[in-house]
């Protein structure tokens, strides 16, 4: 039994927890650190700022908190938890220029810093390592996973851009658009 689930029967708090995955936590940005490198200098700048203006992290925390119930993270645990940001930042980066957002966590965006144009090239770089690493995992079932969930957010997305514009966002509407634009990376899938 891993010392996750024996503290599970305490119910040990959120820090408790984020205590015993900073380790599995710090080699994730670190690998991310690595894929995120390249050879040219704009795409360098924007990913040491993604890094540094990273949000709370709580999509790779799910997933090494999840592996870490059933016992050491693997190599494709970490794949799967970068599949995941990336893809969640590419949505946001994307997101911040449809909305003309100057400000994300309290940070200026993409858009705001460099442009719109830059900010979704930067977007579809984000997208393509995702991309990239769910082919590296070859399970065909992974590659599912993130095409079901990319069709899902982008029609989340189109949602909202129709509705704002007509006027017509109820009740239902919003939790329709939400729920295919901020749970569909959360949604429980079957591997």
């Amino acid at each position: 039994m891993t010392d996750l689930m024996a503290g599970a029967r305490t119910s040990p708090s959120v820090a408790a927890i984020q205590k015993r995955l900073d380790a599995d936590l710090d080699r994730f940005y670190r690998e991310l650190r690595e894929r995120l490198r390249s050879d040219v200098f704009l795409i360098d700048q924007g990913a040491r700022y993604l890094l540094r203006s990273r949000g709370k992290g709580v999509r790779p925390f799910l997933v090494l908190a999840c592996a870490r119930l059933f016992g050491e993270p693997t190599p494709l645990t970490y794949r799967a938890a970068m599949v995941v940001e990336l893809f969640h930042t590419a949505t946001l980066v994307h997101d911040d220029v449809v909305d003309a957002s100057q400000e994300r966590r309290g940070l200026p965006t993409f858009n705001r810093i460099w442009g719109g144009k830059y900010a979704v090239l930067f977007g579809d770089y984000l997208l393509a390592h995702s991309l990239v690493a769910t082919l590296e995992s070859r399970r065909l079932e992974i590659v599912d996973l993130l095409a079901t969930a990319a069709r899902r957010i982008i029609t989340g997305q189109l949602k909202e851009w129709v509705r704002v514009r007509e006027r017509d966002v109820g009740r239902e509407s919003y939790f329709s658009m939400i729920g295919d634009k901020t749970a569909a990376l959360s949604a429980p899938a079957r591997i």
